[in-house]
């Protein structure tokens, strides 16, 4: 259940500034119903959405104010089966391996590590799944890349850093692209990070848009 309230200088009151009065009247109910329990909630820069992912391994976007259910993702084993007989995402013996990793890991408490990412427009979504991170246009419902997807780790919680450009009279036209497409172009005056952390292995892997200085 996720639950509304104000901080500590209103008693923790119900808030005033929301656009409902009742629980029964948004989607806040959605975990109870589905009988899942949210294990991640990360809100949007601007505050108007927030996504959750729950232990069902579906990602829910809802709108704040409303309390009202925009988006589900379904990353549940079931659906990438599907997918995988539909059209072959992976060779067979390495999807039949990820398919044991993932049984495996319901197994321990890991996956309860995994969280759901906004960049700072906030228009993208990122979250790990077994075929890699997930970068979601929240705009289209439509995922617009996976990152890592050959890479022979299991991601699971993700940190997201997007770097500021050095020049103050080029930030405003280099902002505003970065925005528009953070994910799908090579800008290289302002470089997106992904940080992950993965079981069973220390450490963890770095993912970013600016070329390796290699000298």
């Amino acid at each position: 259940m996720v639950e509304y309230w104000s901080g500590i200088k209103r008693d923790l009151q119900f808030p005033k500034n929301v656009d409902f009065e009742f629980k029964t009247d948004t989607d806040l109910f959605e975990f109870i119903m589905c009988k899942t329990v949210p294990i991640s909630l990360s809100f949007s820069p601007d505050g108007k959405l927030f996504a959750t992912l729950a232990t069902d391994r579906k990602v829910r976007v809802f709108r704040f104010l409303t309390g009202k259910k925009t988006r589900v993702f379904d990353e549940s084993l079931q659906v990438f089966t599907e997918m995988q007989q539909q059209k072959q995402q992976l060779p067979d013996m390495e999807f039949g391996r990820r398919m044991a990793t993932e049984r495996d890991l319901e197994k321990t408490d890991t996956l309860r590590f995994s969280n759901v990412v906004f960049d700072e427009s906030g228009y993208f979504l990122l979250y790990a799944t077994m075929l890699g991170i997930k970068v979601i246009n929240l705009h289209t419902n439509r995922c617009v890349r996976t990152i890592g997807k050959m890479e022979n780790v299991r991601f699971v919680q993700l940190a997201l850093h997007q770097g500021k450009a050095k020049k103050a009279k080029a930030a405003l036209t280099m902002e505003m692209e970065s925005i528009r497409k953070p994910f799908t172009s090579n800008n290289r005056a302002r470089p997106h990070v992904i940080l992950s952390r993965h079981p069973r292995k220390t450490g963890f892997t770095s993912f970013s848009t600016r070329q390796p200085n290699l000298q």
